[in-house]
Protein backbone atom coordinates (compact mmCIF):
# COMPACT_ATOMS: atom_id res chain seq x y z
CA UNK A 1 0.00 0.00 0.00
CA UNK A 2 2.75 2.14 0.75
CA UNK A 3 4.18 2.38 -3.17
CA UNK A 4 0.92 3.51 -4.48
CA UNK A 5 -0.12 5.66 -1.18
CA UNK A 6 2.91 7.73 0.03
CA UNK A 7 1.25 9.20 2.70
CA UNK A 8 3.27 7.94 5.25
CA UNK A 9 6.72 8.47 5.98
CA UNK A 10 7.97 4.97 7.50
CA UNK A 11 5.39 2.66 6.32
CA UNK A 12 7.79 0.62 3.86
CA UNK A 13 10.36 -0.17 6.92
CA UNK A 14 10.13 -2.92 9.13
CA UNK A 15 8.91 -1.44 12.58
CA UNK A 16 12.18 -1.85 14.62
CA UNK A 17 13.48 -0.03 11.79
CA UNK A 18 11.16 2.56 11.88
CA UNK A 19 11.86 3.33 15.80
CA UNK A 20 15.41 4.30 14.80
CA UNK A 21 14.57 6.44 12.18
CA UNK A 22 11.53 8.39 14.61
CA UNK A 23 14.50 8.73 17.01
CA UNK A 24 16.85 10.30 14.83
CA UNK A 25 14.05 12.82 13.64
CA UNK A 26 13.37 13.34 17.69
CA UNK A 27 17.21 13.76 18.20
CA UNK A 28 17.15 16.06 15.23
CA UNK A 29 14.47 17.92 16.33
CA UNK A 30 15.43 18.67 20.11
CA UNK A 31 18.82 19.97 18.76
CA UNK A 32 17.05 22.14 16.70
CA UNK A 33 15.73 23.78 19.43
CA UNK A 34 18.88 23.41 21.87
CA UNK A 35 17.04 20.85 23.92
CA UNK A 36 19.00 18.40 25.67
CA UNK A 37 18.74 14.95 23.94
CA UNK A 38 18.83 13.13 27.31
CA UNK A 39 15.32 14.19 27.67
CA UNK A 40 14.21 11.03 25.54
CA UNK A 41 14.34 8.02 27.81
CA UNK A 42 13.06 5.78 25.42
CA UNK A 43 11.45 4.96 22.32
CA UNK A 44 8.42 2.72 23.10
CA UNK A 45 7.07 0.82 20.21
CA UNK A 46 3.18 1.11 19.72
CA UNK A 47 0.73 -1.22 20.19
CA UNK A 48 -1.04 -2.26 18.24
CA UNK A 49 1.44 -0.91 15.04
CA UNK A 50 -1.23 -0.15 12.39
CA UNK A 51 -4.60 1.60 12.58
CA UNK A 52 -3.99 3.13 15.81
CA UNK A 53 -4.50 6.84 14.59
CA UNK A 54 -7.52 8.64 16.58
CA UNK A 55 -7.60 10.89 13.54
CA UNK A 56 -7.23 11.10 10.07
CA UNK A 57 -7.25 14.46 7.55
CA UNK A 58 -7.88 14.04 4.19
CA UNK A 59 -6.92 17.08 1.83
CA UNK A 60 -9.48 18.14 -1.33
CA UNK A 61 -7.55 19.67 -4.19
CA UNK A 62 -7.40 19.33 -8.12
CA UNK A 63 -4.11 18.94 -9.73
CA UNK A 64 -4.69 19.42 -13.87
CA UNK A 65 -8.65 18.73 -13.94
CA UNK A 66 -8.13 16.09 -11.45
CA UNK A 67 -9.92 15.39 -7.88
CA UNK A 68 -7.18 14.16 -5.42
CA UNK A 69 -8.44 13.10 -2.35
CA UNK A 70 -5.88 11.78 0.19
CA UNK A 71 -2.91 12.77 2.51
CA UNK A 72 -1.81 16.49 2.77
CA UNK A 73 0.59 17.57 -0.27
CA UNK A 74 -0.11 14.75 -2.41
CA UNK A 75 0.19 14.96 -6.05
CA UNK A 76 -1.99 13.26 -8.70
CA UNK A 77 0.91 11.16 -10.41
CA UNK A 78 1.55 9.70 -7.35
CA UNK A 79 -1.82 8.75 -5.90
CA UNK A 80 -3.88 5.77 -6.92
CA UNK A 81 -4.84 4.52 -3.54
CA UNK A 82 -8.43 4.93 -2.52
CA UNK A 83 -8.99 6.39 1.21
CA UNK A 84 -10.32 3.09 2.41
CA UNK A 85 -7.02 1.75 1.90
CA UNK A 86 -5.18 3.38 4.44
CA UNK A 87 -3.85 1.49 7.86
CA UNK A 88 -3.58 4.39 10.22
CA UNK A 89 -7.33 4.54 11.51
CA UNK A 90 -9.86 2.36 11.93
CA UNK A 91 -11.52 0.55 9.19
CA UNK A 92 -14.49 2.58 9.66
CA UNK A 93 -13.15 6.09 9.73
CA UNK A 94 -11.59 5.29 5.98
CA UNK A 95 -15.22 4.37 5.17
CA UNK A 96 -16.89 7.36 6.02
CA UNK A 97 -13.92 9.43 4.84
CA UNK A 98 -14.41 7.18 1.16
CA UNK A 99 -18.46 7.85 1.77
CA UNK A 100 -17.77 11.43 2.25
CA UNK A 101 -15.83 12.04 -0.78
CA UNK A 102 -18.10 10.11 -3.29
CA UNK A 103 -21.02 11.79 -1.68
CA UNK A 104 -18.95 15.46 -2.51
CA UNK A 105 -17.96 14.49 -5.96
CA UNK A 106 -22.12 13.59 -7.05
CA UNK A 107 -23.28 17.38 -5.84
CA UNK A 108 -19.79 18.63 -7.14
CA UNK A 109 -21.36 17.09 -10.44
CA UNK A 110 -24.83 19.34 -10.05
CA UNK A 111 -23.07 22.46 -8.74
CA UNK A 112 -19.56 23.06 -9.41
CA UNK A 113 -19.76 26.70 -7.77
CA UNK A 114 -20.66 25.93 -4.21
CA UNK A 115 -19.03 22.63 -4.05
CA UNK A 116 -15.30 23.80 -5.48
CA UNK A 117 -12.37 22.80 -3.88
CA UNK A 118 -9.65 25.45 -2.45
CA UNK A 119 -6.90 26.24 -4.69
CA UNK A 120 -4.02 27.23 -1.95
CA UNK A 121 -2.51 28.77 -5.00
CA UNK A 122 -4.63 31.21 -5.85
CA UNK A 123 -6.80 31.59 -2.50
CA UNK A 124 -10.44 30.73 -3.58
CA UNK A 125 -12.74 27.78 -3.49
CA UNK A 126 -14.95 26.67 -0.83
CA UNK A 127 -13.88 22.71 0.61
CA UNK A 128 -10.14 22.26 2.03
CA UNK A 129 -10.13 18.68 3.34
CA UNK A 130 -12.51 16.46 5.84
CA UNK A 131 -11.36 14.59 9.27
CA UNK A 132 -12.70 11.39 10.70
CA UNK A 133 -11.98 11.84 14.88
CA UNK A 134 -12.33 8.43 15.90
CA UNK A 135 -12.65 7.22 19.72
CA UNK A 136 -13.65 4.06 21.72
CA UNK A 137 -16.66 4.47 23.52
CA UNK A 138 -18.65 2.75 25.93
CA UNK A 139 -18.71 -1.00 25.72
CA UNK A 140 -21.61 -2.37 23.70
CA UNK A 141 -23.88 -5.28 24.71
CA UNK A 142 -21.42 -7.90 23.36
CA UNK A 143 -18.73 -7.32 25.18
CA UNK A 144 -16.55 -4.95 23.25
CA UNK A 145 -16.13 -1.29 22.71
CA UNK A 146 -17.91 0.17 20.01
CA UNK A 147 -16.09 2.79 17.86
CA UNK A 148 -17.43 5.91 17.16
CA UNK A 149 -16.49 8.47 14.57
CA UNK A 150 -16.86 12.53 13.96
CA UNK A 151 -16.58 13.77 10.60
CA UNK A 152 -15.56 17.38 10.91
CA UNK A 153 -15.81 19.14 7.01
CA UNK A 154 -13.28 22.13 7.18
CA UNK A 155 -14.45 25.13 4.89
CA UNK A 156 -11.66 27.65 3.41
CA UNK A 157 -15.33 30.05 3.75
CA UNK A 158 -18.04 30.24 5.26
CA UNK A 159 -20.96 28.48 3.60
CA UNK A 160 -24.95 28.36 4.67
CA UNK A 161 -26.44 25.60 6.30
CA UNK A 162 -28.78 24.99 3.13
CA UNK A 163 -25.31 24.17 1.41
CA UNK A 164 -23.82 22.02 3.40
CA UNK A 165 -27.05 20.17 4.50
CA UNK A 166 -27.56 18.03 1.35
CA UNK A 167 -24.13 16.76 1.60
CA UNK A 168 -24.48 15.61 5.19
CA UNK A 169 -27.76 13.63 4.05
CA UNK A 170 -25.72 12.11 1.80
CA UNK A 171 -23.20 11.11 3.70
CA UNK A 172 -25.52 9.89 6.49
CA UNK A 173 -27.12 7.28 4.38
CA UNK A 174 -24.27 5.52 2.88
CA UNK A 175 -21.92 5.67 6.31
CA UNK A 176 -22.00 3.02 8.83
CA UNK A 177 -23.51 3.19 12.27
CA UNK A 178 -20.37 4.20 13.99
CA UNK A 179 -20.48 7.83 12.49
CA UNK A 180 -22.07 9.61 15.56
CA UNK A 181 -21.75 13.04 13.92
CA UNK A 182 -21.02 16.00 11.17
CA UNK A 183 -19.89 19.32 12.03
CA UNK A 184 -18.44 22.00 9.46
CA UNK A 185 -15.89 24.42 10.29
CA UNK A 186 -14.02 27.22 9.05
CA UNK A 187 -9.99 26.79 9.29
CA UNK A 188 -8.29 29.37 11.21
CA UNK A 189 -5.84 30.27 8.44
CA UNK A 190 -5.39 30.38 5.49
CA UNK A 191 -2.64 27.61 5.48
CA UNK A 192 -4.69 25.40 8.24
CA UNK A 193 -6.02 21.97 7.59
CA UNK A 194 -7.88 21.67 10.68
CA UNK A 195 -11.23 23.61 11.14
CA UNK A 196 -11.11 26.06 14.08
CA UNK A 197 -13.97 28.42 14.54
CA UNK A 198 -17.62 29.18 13.26
CA UNK A 199 -18.69 25.22 13.55
CA UNK A 200 -21.90 24.46 12.64
CA UNK A 201 -23.89 21.09 13.63
CA UNK A 202 -25.11 18.71 10.87
CA UNK A 203 -25.87 15.73 11.61
CA UNK A 204 -25.98 14.23 15.64
CA UNK A 205 -23.50 15.46 18.59
CA UNK A 206 -20.50 17.33 18.37
CA UNK A 207 -18.64 14.92 20.11
CA UNK A 208 -17.35 11.07 20.88
CA UNK A 209 -17.24 9.02 23.52
CA UNK A 210 -13.61 8.23 25.04
CA UNK A 211 -13.55 5.81 27.90
CA UNK A 212 -10.29 6.18 29.33
CA UNK A 213 -8.39 4.85 32.76
CA UNK A 214 -8.03 7.42 35.12
CA UNK A 215 -5.63 6.89 38.00
CA UNK A 216 -6.23 8.72 41.67
CA UNK A 217 -4.46 8.86 44.27
CA UNK A 218 -6.28 8.27 47.55
CA UNK A 219 -5.52 8.82 51.17
CA UNK A 220 -7.75 6.00 53.14
CA UNK A 221 -8.02 6.24 56.86
CA UNK A 222 -7.19 3.27 59.14
CA UNK A 223 -6.72 1.97 62.07
CA UNK A 224 -3.20 2.09 61.94
CA UNK A 225 -3.31 4.72 60.30
CA UNK A 226 -3.36 6.72 57.21
CA UNK A 227 -2.61 4.09 53.51
CA UNK A 228 -1.47 6.12 50.42
CA UNK A 229 -2.88 4.12 47.94
CA UNK A 230 -3.71 4.39 43.67
CA UNK A 231 -7.54 3.43 42.21
CA UNK A 232 -8.24 3.25 38.55
CA UNK A 233 -11.44 4.59 37.78
CA UNK A 234 -13.11 4.42 33.91
CA UNK A 235 -13.88 8.31 32.79
CA UNK A 236 -16.37 8.76 29.93
CA UNK A 237 -15.29 11.90 28.38
CA UNK A 238 -16.92 13.21 25.42
CA UNK A 239 -14.66 14.85 23.46
CA UNK A 240 -15.11 17.05 20.45
CA UNK A 241 -13.18 18.33 17.35
CA UNK A 242 -10.61 20.36 19.21
CA UNK A 243 -9.64 17.91 22.12
CA UNK A 244 -9.61 15.38 19.67
CA UNK A 245 -6.63 17.12 17.52
CA UNK A 246 -4.53 16.00 20.76
CA UNK A 247 -5.59 12.91 21.63
CA UNK A 248 -2.71 11.00 23.23
CA UNK A 249 -2.87 14.61 25.38
CA UNK A 250 -6.18 14.01 26.76
CA UNK A 251 -5.05 10.81 29.44
CA UNK A 252 -2.52 12.81 31.09
CA UNK A 253 -4.69 16.14 31.20
CA UNK A 254 -7.51 14.03 32.73
CA UNK A 255 -5.42 12.33 35.38
CA UNK A 256 -4.16 16.05 36.24
CA UNK A 257 -7.44 17.51 36.39
CA UNK A 258 -8.62 14.74 38.57
CA UNK A 259 -5.83 14.86 40.77
CA UNK A 260 -6.73 18.47 41.32
CA UNK A 261 -10.00 17.71 42.98
CA UNK A 262 -8.70 16.68 45.95
CA UNK A 263 -10.94 12.69 46.10
CA UNK A 264 -11.24 10.71 49.02
CA UNK A 265 -11.88 7.12 49.42
CA UNK A 266 -15.40 8.09 50.92
CA UNK A 267 -16.63 10.19 47.74
CA UNK A 268 -18.51 8.18 44.78
CA UNK A 269 -16.78 9.05 41.55
CA UNK A 270 -19.55 9.13 38.87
Amino acid sequence: HYKVCRGCDFQHLKYSRQLVEKRRWLEQALTTSKTPISLIERMRPSQPQYRYSNRLEWTMSEDEGEMIFGPPGIKAESWEAPASNCMLGPKAAARVLTVAWESFRELRRRDRVDFSVYNEKFGWGNFKSMVAHCAKGAHATHGGRRTEILLNIVLAEELPKSVLQPLADAIVRESPRCLVGIVANVARAKHALMGGRCEILLYGRRSVRHELPVKLPLVVEQEDGTKHVEKTFLLDVGAGTQPLAHGNLLPDVLNRMVGLCGISDSDTVW
